[in-house]
């Protein structure tokens, strides 16, 4: 029963997620990345998981380590 429920879970997010999607813009597509392809989201929710919720992480400046994995993914971009 408890497959059923962590699935009930998803689902409901996943719907969300897409109706979220679809009121903000106008196409939308998902597609699957590796992490080592992704290098600045991965940085990103690490970060995040462990940010105090009281913070204003909106307007805070980047982390040097966020700056370094844009600076990275930024020179094998031609």
């Amino acid at each position: 029963m408890l497959l059923i429920s962590a699935l009930s879970a998803v689902t409901n997010l996943v719907a969300e997620l897409r109706s979220l999607l679809d009121f903000n813009f106008i196409s939308w597509h998902v597609q699957h990345c590796p992490r080592s392809c992704n290098k600045v989201a991965h940085e990103l929710a690490a970060l995040g998981s462990v940010c105090d919720p009281d913070e204003d992480h909106v307007l805070a400046s980047l982390p040097a380590n966020i700056i370094c994995v844009l600076a990275e993914d930024s020179a094998l971009v031609e």
